[in-house]
């Protein structure tokens, strides 16, 4: 081994120069290959191809290219991970865990020879070190195998040893054991029967922790209702449908808060049932150890009776089933407006994105406007039959006209008219506000009807003001 520096100079013809001053190091050889055989089951990552009971060795690379000492050496590190089931009572010592690394890699020192071991290490989850490896619980593992061979190069090996378990399983049982008191679960024929746990969807392991989370889906039918289901009540119908079992330590298991998502994924209080749509609802189950299974349940909610037959008219026919295709089509179009409807955000604060709001702020300025117009025309009204009844005093004067014998303009009334639109709102608001797309819509609702009857009150008032004075001139 040996360095040199290699100068290089060009220069163009009008005398610039350009200098270029290499570096060349020679170096005595490369790190030692890595093989590792990985032991039945425990390899995260198996290779295409590869059957995981009986993995076939490979070559694992370093994760960076490796480091060149002044002395010309090289210095690489690879980083690995396997992954062992909980055993009670088990550990492992530091003669075990030689014997483990020394039987999964296998090195290939360049110019042969054998490598030979500088340091063994093991360290938990927090980094301090330790003399055994506890199998008996879920944890993280550090193991440190550092060889050289006979030129000095040599080979960190970090390995990630992971001790996981099982997370929580759940089960579906039978839905005619639900509480009656729950919503009713319409029978699902492709579901899989029941007692069989759900098969995880994904499944993660925390390389700090060594915790399992995995997701497992589901989904039910509901019939519609005018009652809501709230996320206590969801819990209820889960726990009452559902059985979350581990086999970790007691087999305690906690069951999380419920929160419930539309079509959308926007977090929603509450599922309503007055209109079909379809509804996700989401709950952690955690064991003792802390791992986690996310139950993600979907629920859709159909216009149907509860033992799944549907209603009279949702399909548009009779019992003879000679239904009209017009009544069809007309039923097809009403129950996907109501499923778009349903789809609509209904959460948030009073200024949230529930789509009401903005309907009973539109008519608050419906109700407020016509109410403004009507009371303005009043008042010109009124005061054109000011001004014809002053001009009616100089009556006397020789070649005036009486104010009599023109057109004598009406005071201002509350008419038949102003009856029937201030009453149209007004259902049009109640109406929305018994739809309780969120808990402020009530609010909304009587807040609008207030404002409309103080509208209606201001105008009978003037109405009756203006009759008053009229009979008081007449």
């Amino acid at each position: 081994m040996a360095d040199y520096k290699i100068v290089y100079l060009v220069k163009d013809v009008t005398g610039n120069t350009t200098t270029v001053r290499l570096g060349y190091h020679l170096v005595a050889s490369h790190v030692p290959g890595v093989i590792v055989t990985p032991d039945p089951g425990t390899d995260p990552n198996p290779q295409p191809g590869d059957d995981p009971l009986n993995p076939k060795p490979r070559p694992i690379d370093p994760a960076y290219p490796p480091e060149i000492a002044p002395d010309g050496t090289q210095h690489a590190t690879i980083e690995d991970e396997m992954r062992v089931p909980v055993e009670a009572g088990k550990s492992l010592s530091m003669a075990e865990v030689r014997s483990l690394v020394q039987r999964r890699y296998d090195f290939t020192p360049e110019g042969g020879g054998a490598a030979t071991e500088v340091s063994l290490s093991v360290a938990d989850a927090s980094g301090v070190l330790v003399n055994s490896i506890d199998k008996s619980r879920p944890g993280s593992w550090l193991v440190t195998y550092k060889v050289a061979d006979q030129n000095g190069n040599t080979v960190t090996i970090h390995l990630r040893y992971l001790v996981v378990a099982e997370p929580p399983s759940v089960i579906p049982t039978d839905p005619s054991e639900i509480d009656p008191s729950l919503p009713t679960i319409i029978p699902d024929p492709g579901r899989p029967a029941p007692g069989k746990p759900l098969e995880p969807v994904s499944q993660t392991v925390d390389p700090e922790t060594g915790l399992v989370h995995a997701v497992v889906e589901d989904s039910i039918i509901i019939p519609t209702a005018k009652e809501p289901v709230t996320p206590n009540q969801m819990a209820a119908l889960i726990q009452s449908y559902y059985k979350a079992l581990t086999n970790w330590g007691d087999g305690k298991i906690t069951a999380g808060v419920v929160h419930l998502f539309d079509a959308a994924g926007n977090p929603v209080d509450a599922i309503n049932r007055m209109l079909p749509g379809v509804w996700t609802a989401e709950q952690f189950f955690t064991d003792g150890a802390g791992n986690t299974t996310l139950m993600r349940l979907h629920v859709k909610v159909v216009s149907g009776n509860a033992d799944g037959s549907m209603e009279a008219g949702d399909n548009g026919s009779n019992a003879d089933g000679d239904g009209d295709s017009g009544a069809s089509a007309s039923s097809s179009k009403g129950t996907r407006f109501g499923t778009a409807i349903t789809q609509l955000p209904r959460t948030g604060g009073p200024l949230g994105p529930c789509p009401l709001h903005v309907l009973f702020a539109l008519m608050a300025l419906v109700v407020s406007s016509y109410s403004l117009m009507r009371l303005r025309r009043g008042k010109d009204r009124t005061d054109e039959c000011h001004a014809q009844a002053s001009a009616g005093a100089s009556a006397a004067v020789p070649g005036a006209t009486s104010a009599s014998e023109g057109e004598n303009p009406s005071p201002f009334r509350y008419t038949v008219l102003d009856g029937i639109v201030h009453g149209t709102i007004l259902c049009c608001i109640m109406a929305l506000g018994l739809l309780r797309f969120c808990p402020y819509d009530l609010l909304f609702a009587f807040a609008v009807a207030a404002m409309e009857i103080f509208w209606v009150w201001l105008m009978l008032r003037r109405s009756r003001r203006e009759l008053q004075s009229a009979e008081v001139a007449r």
